[in-house]
């Protein structure tokens, strides 16, 4: 299964220092000999150091990619380890995978992620935001701002 080509096109041009991107091979799992590849999208923005978004093509093929949000910190710890509760777990699997179970209310998707394309990208988001780090990063004055608005 391949992708719309408008679901995941490069993204334009921003502060290079600022984001990771990464498409990697990805493969959907139905059953336990049936797997579907497909291609998605790692991203992560400085600026919320301590998320990472994975954006796949739907199973419908429509055009809007789906997105998930999720710990850093879980997609590392669940390279090693089974990590995660309730919509998002990760798993290692061995073999060279990583598998994330997604839920959302009654639906469900187990993922394949290669571990090796996995590694990359998570080094390359620590080189910018080393762990413990994150915070530096985080303007909570503007945050907060935003949530509550300005008041004068």
């Amino acid at each position: 299964m391949s992708p719309p080509d408008r679901a995941l096109q490069p993204l334009p041009s921003r502060t290079p220092d600022r984001f990771v991107e990464d498409v990697i091979d990805a493969f959907l799992v139905f059953g336990e000999e049936t797997t579907v590849p497909f291609t998605a999208r790692l991203h992560y923005n400085c600026s919320d150091p301590y998320a990472v978004q994975l954006r796949f093509p739907t199973a419908d093929g429509g055009n809007a990619p789906t997105t998930w949000v999720f710990a850093r910190n879980l997609l590392e710890e669940g390279r090693r380890v089974a990590s995660g509760e309730g919509d998002v777990k990760i798993i290692p699997c061995g073999s060279g995978y990583v598998a994330l179970e997604l839920r959302n209310g009654p639906d469900q998707a187990l993922i394949l992620l290669a571990t090796e394309s996995l590694c990359r990208f998570l080094s390359e988001t620590y080189r910018r935001v080393p762990a413990g780090h994150e915070h530096h990063l985080l303007d909570l004055d503007d945050g907060l701002t935003r949530l509550l608005g300005r008041t004068h």
